[in-house]
């Protein structure tokens, strides 16, 4: 059976209506509406199958290897994205699932994107020859549109599309590595390892900028998964980038942020050691949910919606604060250091290199008295440390943090990693994530304090 979590039968099974006339007892001729039943699921659950009734799908899905990769979509992409959206409670891959099948144009758009992932890592002719047909039948559909004044949801979302290009493939052994952070299994979730392979070629998405702001913005898209594919991939442009998202949150992101976190967020106790303002605390209780739901997803998979969306909020309201100096700066960056590495792990290193690289330039300028802040840099060390190995080949970015570790350590006079967990647990922290190479980290910074003592903080 093919993925539908919520409607299995009725996303299906469709009708179709054909008149007839035929002649009735009587003599008189009447006409007759004869219902026919068939599978649409058929059609890409078994792309192999010849087509002999396509009445209601786009004309493309005659394509034999046009099938094989929305066959892919289907069960390889679609069942990672939540099974349900807000405020609806609708399947998600069941509303892109119809509105692709029937619109040639969105379905298009959508096997060029994963005909442009597999080359990357294939030379498949099938499809280089599925991307070309798709690419030029996406153009002509989009100049005819764009002509016509035409601009709906879907135009709009395939100009974005049209404007990727795949990323250099990397080794499985380097596309996987975050540095020291362990894996907690959430990378496929919402297409991430998929769509995180992806970049944008400028003068196509200057294009898509200046229609979705024409349109009224991401919140006029109303197209049932249109503005959550939008607001996905423009967060992964920002991501990879590390700069503030062109446009706000889309309509069922927003809902879930202003009337479903609320309710869940941690006390704010718990991110009372943190000296930044509200807002920024508020983005802190989601990181710390966010977390919690990583934890519960093993025994409560049912979490996993409200995971991914938690997740893709933080991530875009972390990127949408200013730039700062000192203790908030920090903060913003480690904390950054910390999503890529756990809960938005992007499939491709150089984010992660990038935001640890400042937060090590951040660490070496600060200076600070208080005990708490003392603690809250430890924290920020730990965070960078586990952030930089495994692609800092030198050793040089670990060799600062450990040496910032031992810093302020011998600071706190904290000699042992079980002394050392109560500290960071008051910030932001996943034992599954962190714990395993946090202590390794700490070893060496110990190694570095015996017979040796740091730069002296005072401390009122």
């Amino acid at each position: 059976m093919a993925y539908c979590p919520q409607e299995p039968q009725r996303c299906h099974e469709r009708h179709s209506e054909e008149k007839s006339r035929e002649v009735d007892s009587s003599g008189e001729e009447k006409e007759r509406i004869v219902t026919k039943t068939y599978d649409k699921v058929a059609v890409v659950f078994q792309p192999s199958r010849p087509i002999n009734y396509l009445r209601g799908l786009s004309p493309s899905l005659e394509d034999y290897h046009v099938r094989r990769l929305f066959h892919l979509l289907y069960t390889v992409l679609w069942p990672t994205y939540p099974n349900r959206t807000f405020p609806t409670q609708d399947s998600l891959s069941c509303a892109v699932f119809h509105a692709q099948i029937a619109d040639p144009l969105y379905l298009d758009t959508a096997v060029s994107a994963m005909a442009t992932y597999r080359l990357r890592s294939t030379c498949d002719l099938g499809d280089v020859q599925a991307l070309c047909t798709a690419q030029n039948r996406v153009l002509r559909s989009v100049r005819k549109a764009l002509s016509a004044g035409q601009v709906s949801d879907v135009v709009i979302v395939s100009i974005q599309y049209l404007a990727l290009k795949a990323l250099d493939h990397l080794p499985h052994e380097l596309s996987t590595r975050r540095g020291l952070f362990r894996s907690v299994g959430i990378e496929k979730l919402n297409g991430l390892d998929v769509n995180g392979h992806f970049q944008f070629a400028d003068r196509h998405h200057s294009i898509f900028e200046g229609l979705l702001r024409g349109h009224g913005g991401i919140k006029m898209v109303h197209t049932p998964g249109i503005g959550e594919v939008m607001m996905r991939m423009l967060l992964i442009k920002a991501s990879w980038n590390l700069e503030r998202p062109l446009f706000d949150l889309c309509n069922s992101y927003q809902y879930v942020l202003n009337q479903e976190l609320p309710a869940l967020r941690p006390d704010s106790n718990e991110v009372a050691a943190f000296n930044v303002d509200d807002d920024f605390k508020e983005i802190l209780l989601d990181l710390r949910l966010c977390c919690r739901l990583i934890e519960q997803r093993l025994h409560h998979p049912e979490s996993t919606g409200l995971l991914l969306y938690s997740r893709d909020i933080v991530q875009h309201r972390l990127l949408s604060l200013p730039h700062e100096r000192d203790a908030v700066e920090i903060c913003r960056l480690a904390a950054l250091v910390f999503t890529y590495g756990v809960t938005y792990p992007l499939p491709q290193p150089r984010p992660l290199r990038k935001a640890t690289e400042m937060l090590s330039y951040a660490l070496k300028r600060v200076r600070y008295t208080r005990v708490h802040a003392t603690e809250f840099l430890l924290w920020a060390a730990v965070i960078g440390g586990i952030g930089a190995d495994s692609w800092d080949h030198s050793g040089s970015m670990v060799a600062n943090f450990t040496d910032k570790i031992r810093e302020f350590r011998d600071a706190l006079n904290v000699e042992s990693w079980e002394d050392a967990k109560l500290v960071l647990d008051k910030f932001i922290w996943l034992d599954a994530a962190c714990d395993e190479d946090g202590r390794l980290l700490w070893t060496w910074a110990a190694d570095l304090s015996q017979g040796v003592r740091g730069p002296q903080i005072s401390i009122n």
